[in-house]
């Protein structure tokens, strides 16, 4: 039985996504269990912390990307590719910069980021605010661009995709730019709570696009994938 690979960009882009996440929560957790709940009972803490301090602004980064290619895995146009550029830059960047920004490392609580270097200019907020507000743009002009021009099965692909993904942006941009600039706190709260429906309706309406309308031959998807996991988890078992 051939191995089934995505032959679609945006299928390698929603699994790259997928994988960056689960490092970054299990990374997240790791060392809060290590350095926190039980001081020292497992090794690599501390890297474990570093990598939780970076990798979130790889996922941002290719959540972008897959909005850039959704739903066919193409760009608008050729002259789409500057963004997708500038995407890449200023990921790479971002990441580079919070990987060695000092001080306590986001979700961790009071875990300081153990390669951060003393007097380098803080990160934190400059890079959510720089990587939502990118996704912001994304979403305004690539995703709404492609809306208008559809007809069809593809309007119907990227509407609810596109709605919440604009609730998602709309919610970062009031959580971690206005909100914090201003220093209001119920837009900080709204915004929040505009961002974690949205975050959960995500991926909903992405599978609905999937599987009702048949995107990324769904179908063998599935198949491979009951029958591989029935196969491991048989193997596990014994």
């Amino acid at each position: 039985m051939p191995l089934l690979l995505p032959a679609n960009p945006l299928g390698w882009l929603f699994c790259a996504a997928a994988a960056i996440s689960a490092v970054a929560h299990f990374s997240g957790e790791y060392a809060i269990y290590t350095l926190l709940v039980q001081p020292d009972p497992l090794p690599a803490g501390n890297a474990l912390a570093w990598v939780t301090s970076w990798v979130w602004v790889l996922f941002i980064g290719l959540l972008v990307l897959s909005l850039l290619r959704f739903p066919d895995g193409q760009l608008p146009g050729r002259r789409w590719r500057w963004l997708v550029w500038l995407s890449v830059l200023l990921t790479s960047v971002g990441a580079v910069w919070q990987a060695f920004t000092p001080g306590v490392i986001l979700s961790l609580g009071p875990i300081r980021n153990p390669l951060g270097i003393e007097g380098f200019p803080k990160a934190n907020d400059p890079v959510q605010a720089i990587m939502f507000a990118l996704m912001f743009v994304v979403v305004a002009s690539s995703l709404f661009v492609r809306l208008r021009r559809a007809r069809g099965i593809e309007r119907q692909q990227i509407k609810w995709p596109a709605y919440t993904a604009a609730m998602a942006a709309t919610g970062s941009i009031l959580t971690y730019t206005i909100g914090e600039a201003m220093g209001v706190r119920w837009i900080e709260w709204t915004g929040f709570v505009v961002l974690i429906v949205a975050l959960v309706s995500f991926p909903t309406s992405v599978g609905i696009a999937i599987v009702r309308y048949r995107l990324y031959d769904i179908d063998l998807i599935i198949n491979r994938t009951l029958v591989y996991g029935s196969l491991t988890a048989t193997l596990v078992a014994l």
